[in-house]
């Protein structure tokens, strides 16, 4: 059964709220991560701290309230009808086919885009793509909402060839794991109204077309990183279409979602990487590790690519989060070359706690 979206339905969230926690931790990426449902995650019903003001601004922009005068005009004369005709979708691998598939099955017609022809013809084949664009991307100036599923250095350029269409989208998206980036091209382009960053936390090692699948999303945590002026319906309509799709959203500055996801996510497939090398380095095959070993390294399997260009665009931060796990490994090798068995202990402990706090909730 199809399934339309209607902004207008949605109420403002409320605050956020939590637990004392460390203020090092809550500055850097204004999250909490004992502040979490049943479900482990943060809805928007419950933003995260440092949040709200954010879309508070934004929404109070977009109705024309006062501003930063020293900001972008937001205003906007577009319109806030409740229903989705069409949505473009520009790269068909895990993330962007897995939208497809969704979409389909909520009955909203999709035209899609891939560098990679087999893709789209397997795509069209599928029934999952009504149609597909060319390179120069002419029709996606037609769809309600374009969503951009591309490696995050690829992105950019695909944002700047849609302001060139001059579209009439209600919604620009994208998917990437870092948003500062495209949330400044969006800005540069005079799209920031009509953008919001997206970044389902549904990824796995596996990649492409092939790797796609229904129902991905549900009961997946989305951030949603909109700029300083995207329209108030234009996040309203983020919010709806993640959640048509199963997901739980978090509105998130982008600013501090990419140092929260470079230590949540980028510094494990860092170290996933670095475990990896180090084994064969030592002539040790995936093979031969037990259930642990395999659990670490899996990481290890992601596209090259794609995590190139994530690293790459969110350097700044890896590399201090990338200290700080040398740091930690630092202080573990000095203990054992001291035999300092305390010192080892109290390590392994709170790295228990912390795990343990995690299971329990």
């Amino acid at each position: 059964m199809s399934r339309h979206i209607t902004p207008g339905s949605l109420s403002a969230p409320p605050p956020g709220s939590g637990a004392a926690r460390p203020a090092d931790f809550v500055a850097r990426t204004g999250a909490d991560p004992r502040n979490t449902t049943k479900h482990g995650v943060v809805p928007t019903t419950a933003l995260l701290d440092g949040a709200t003001n954010d879309h508070t601004a934004r929404a109070s922009a977009a109705s024309g309230s006062a501003t930063d005068p020293a900001a972008p005009s937001c205003t906007s004369t577009r319109d806030a009808s409740p229903s989705i005709g069409t949505v473009v979708v520009i790269g068909l691998g895990l993330i962007g086919g897995s939208v497809a598939r969704d979409l389909v099955a909520n009955g909203i017609r999709v035209i899609g885009h891939d560098r990679d022809q087999d893709t789209v013809a397997a795509a069209v084949g599928a029934g999952m793509i009504a149609g597909a664009l060319s390179d120069d991307l002419s029709g996606a100036e037609a769809a309600d909402v374009v969503i951009l599923a591309t490696p995050v250095d690829q992105s950019p350029a695909l944002l700047a060839a849609l302001a060139a269409l001059s579209t009439s989208a209600r919604l620009i998206m994208d998917v990437g794991s870092t948003k500062r980036s495209m949330v400044d091209a969006a800005t540069a382009l005079g799209l920031a109204s009509l953008f919001v960053g997206a970044h389902p936390l549904a990824g796995d090692h596996r990649w492409g077309w092939a790797a796609s699948r229904s129902n991905l999303f549900q009961g997946a945590r989305v951030y949603l990183c909109p700029t300083h002026c995207s329209d108030a319906d234009a996040v309203a309509l983020a919010r709806s279409f993640w959640e048509m799709l199963g997901a739980v959203t978090v509105l998130l500055d982008a600013t501090r979602h990419d140092a929260l996801l470079a230590c949540s996510s980028h510094l494990p497939q860092l170290t996933a990487t670095a475990l990896a090398l180090t084994l064969a380095e030592h002539g040790v095959k995936r093979m031969q590790l037990g259930s642990g070993g395999r659990d670490m390294t899996r990481l290890a399997g992601s596209s090259p690519v794609l995590w190139t260009a994530i690293t790459r665009d969110n350097a700044g931060e890896l590399e201090a989060a990338l200290d700080s796990l040398m740091g930690k490994l630092g202080e573990m090798r000095t203990a054992l070359r001291g035999g300092d068995r305390d010192q080892l202990l109290a390590r392994f402990q709170a790295g228990w706690e912390w795990f343990t706090e995690a299971a329990t909730g």
